[in-house]
């Protein structure tokens, strides 16, 4: 909000304002929104030039002084004109829309974000939760009954066992029979080697 002046702070600022003063060599150029003066005197060194300065409010501590951007750049020479209260007052309007609008935008982005984040969250609960075995019915079964199963059960497999032990003797005795059948007609010499027989050669074909 623009600051209550009354007439005679009035006064005083067009008289701190006016350059018609010959002998003056400081100038009022403007005030901004929180009491803070800006002012322009001669420099000795540059005559052509003009320097700029701010004065703090006396009720403010140095801590707690902010500048507007548009001050900021008018102290440095990049702007030539001084800022007037409206354009100031329409700048705080601008950053407090600015602040409500990116409060607006973050608290959409956030439940966006939560839409889009919950099956995710689901599907992790429910893979996170024990998973139970599936329970199994019980069955009521009759007591004889069972006892023959078992015995036909168990007569089955001795069959088979039995059934086994018999195909493997008789490949054994099978092995045993063939491993002695090349040396039955050969004749053994003194002390048990083979005897040489003598070569008969085998009559020719006719072609």
């Amino acid at each position: 909000m623009a600051p209550k002046h009354g007439p005679i702070t009035k006064l005083w600022i067009q008289w701190k304002s006016s350059r018609a003063v010959p002998w003056r060599q400081r100038w009022l150029v403007g005030m901004d929104l929180t009491g803070n003066t800006f002012w322009e005197f001669t420099d000795q060194i540059n005559i052509g030039r003009l320097r700029r300065i701010v004065e703090y409010d006396k009720n403010a501590h140095y801590a707690d002084v902010k500048l507007a951007p548009q001050w900021i750049q008018w102290l440095r020479h990049t702007r030539d004109s001084p800022p007037s209260i409206q354009e100031q007052q329409m700048d705080i309007v601008r950053q407090a829309q600015m602040k409500q609008l990116a409060a607006q935008a973050d608290a959409k982005w956030a439940s966006k974000a939560a839409r889009i984040d919950m099956p995710q969250r689901q599907e992790i609960a429910s893979a996170a939760l024990p998973r139970r075995p599936p329970e199994v019915p019980l069955e009521v079964t009759d007591p004889v009954a069972s006892m023959d199963e078992m015995m036909k059960e168990t007569e089955g497999q001795s069959a088979i066992v039995a059934e086994t032990a018999k195909e493997e003797k008789t490949a054994v005795s099978k092995r045993e029979r063939k491993d002695t059948t090349p040396y039955t007609g050969l004749k053994l010499g003194k002390e048990g080697e083979q005897a040489p027989e003598s070569w008969a050669p085998r009559p020719a074909r006719r072609r």
